[in-house]
């Protein structure tokens, strides 16, 4: 087994995982494509709508600290930056989202994955090996040939 650190559980959770990942890149394509509006406009909508749920959680699971820290203006800084951060990647998900298809989408994480994954052969020993990183491989350029073939289609 290529896995070092296998667990049956682990590999349900992959299981969910693959099926909610799935079914969101569709659902949130197909809803992009029947409700018409701006990027911005779903930015707006999506982290908007998001708010409540991500307070709620914090309160939840005891990280609602940031009533009683101390707000200091390093931290007031990092709070802004981190903001900005999640809008800017928000809108180019969006944009992206609104360019491509589903598969195309989702092939443009997984590649993008690739640095942590490079990261993560460099920094720990506990990463997968080169039948792994083949198995990653052949599912990027799966997606990839897909693309294609959808394409030549049209």
């Amino acid at each position: 087994v290529a896995d070092k650190g296998f667990r049956v559980d682990g590999y349900g959770w992959l299981a969910v995982y693959f099926v909610s990942i799935v079914t969101e890149t569709v659902l949130v394509k197909f809803v992009m494509d029947t409700v018409k509006m701006s990027t911005w406009t779903r930015v707006y909508y999506n982290n908007t709508l998001s708010l409540p749920l991500a307070i709620l959680s914090a309160f939840v699971l005891g990280e609602s600290n940031a009533l009683s820290m101390q707000w200091t203006l390093a931290a007031i800084a990092t709070t802004i930056m981190s903001c900005t951060a999640g809008v800017a990647i928000s809108y180019a998900g969006f944009n992206l989202r609104a360019k491509v298809s589903a598969t195309s989408f989702t092939v443009v994480g997984v590649v993008c994955k690739n640095l942590t994954v490079f990261l993560n052969d460099t920094i720990w020993e506990k990463h997968s090996d080169v039948w792994g990183h083949c198995c990653l491989f052949v599912c990027i350029a799966s997606g990839f040939a897909f693309e294609m073939v959808k394409d030549a289609k049209r």
